[in-house]
């Protein structure tokens, strides 16, 4: 049973006076607020879960991947994993430019799913170990030969040595205690140890597009569009249950340039050290071309061209390096 508990204060900066940009009803069938916060710009949900063992496997049953890849559609298909994993072989180009070079690195994958960018890692001569929560997860991870723990990243001991790289992808928007893991990343890296987050953007023209749709049109229409979607593409729920990728208990936070580097300044990283990158996919340095057909696979290639073209690509990546 999850427990949820108000926020009165932004989770970044801790400064009141976040304004109410939209109530929903999401897929826990709960009602949600969705605040901005007027100072760093932080859009999170109120109320926020309670996080603890029992909460988080609970959130993450197997059944939560069929949002994303749809309920017919393993997030294990080997056609989509062969994608994705091309793809995050060209992230890791754009990494590894801000690592210390040296023969072997020891990196640590909070969150790290099924082990996909472990895989990467692996392959690179890096030293690897993996947290992950979620059973599901880890097991599959576990049986590719990685050593996979189920601990809380802010209980990582130190007496464990420190880390060259530590990677956040798609996390920090699941965790309603940010300040607490940048302050835990900067603490358990090297001098000149890098920290990445990947994450939605708050400020995508994807984003700006979902959260006008919402505001605007009626819930029918909404849901509508959302049922059509389902069944042309077996994506997502066929339901609206969501602000833009604000979908609580799921991604409790969605940051945008100005909140990811208030937080990372905030534990310690100097300004001029973190490199802020706004993405979508096609994107020609990031990301291999996606193949499909028909009018909509099409529209969304035109519609992620444009996107990096204004650099608000839905995809907020930030390389952060310790001095």
């Amino acid at each position: 049973m999850i427990e949820f508990k108000n926020i009165e204060n932004c989770l970044v900066c801790h400064k009141g006076g976040s304004k109410e940009k939209f109530k929903f009803l999401s897929k826990d069938t709960n009602w949600y607020s969705a605040m901005k916060c007027v100072n760093c710009g932080l859009v999170y949900g109120n109320p926020q879960p309670i996080l603890n063992s029992t909460s988080i496997n609970e959130i993450y049953a197997s059944e939560y991947y069929d949002n994303y890849f749809g309920a017919e559609v393993s997030y294990q298909d080997k056609e989509v994993a062969s994608y994705y994993m091309e793809c995050y072989k060209k992230e890791f180009a754009i990494y590894s430019k801000y690592t210390t070079k040296k023969e072997s690195l020891k990196v640590l994958d909070v969150g790290c799913g099924d082990g996909k960018f472990l895989e990467i890692f692996r392959s690179n001569g890096w030293d690897c170990l993996g947290l992950e929560p979620s059973e599901t997860s880890r097991k599959i991870a576990i049986s590719k030969g990685f050593e996979v723990i189920d601990l809380p990243f802010l209980e990582m001991p130190a007496s464990n040595g420190l880390y060259d790289f530590i990677f956040l992808d798609n996390v920090i928007e699941h965790i309603n205690e940010p300040n607490a893991f940048a302050e835990k990343a900067f603490g358990l890296l090297n001098n000149g140890g890098v920290f990445v987050t990947k994450t939605p953007n708050s400020d995508s023209l994807n984003e700006v597009l979902q959260t006008i749709m919402l505001r605007v049109l009626p819930v029918f229409m909404s849901n509508g569009l959302m049922k059509f979607i389902k069944k042309t593409t077996g994506k997502g729920s066929g339901t609206v249950h969501r602000y833009g990728n604000l979908h609580p208990p799921v991604h409790l936070a969605i940051y945008n340039k100005d909140s990811i580097t208030t937080l990372l300044t905030q534990a310690g990283f100097k300004k001029e050290n973190v490199h802020v990158f706004r993405i979508s996919p096609n994107h020609p340095e990031w990301s291999i071309p996606e193949k499909g057909s028909g009018f909509f696979f099409q529209l969304k290639k035109l519609f992620d061209k444009l996107s990096n073209s204004l650099d608000k690509g839905e995809f907020l990546i930030t390389v952060a390096k310790k001095d």
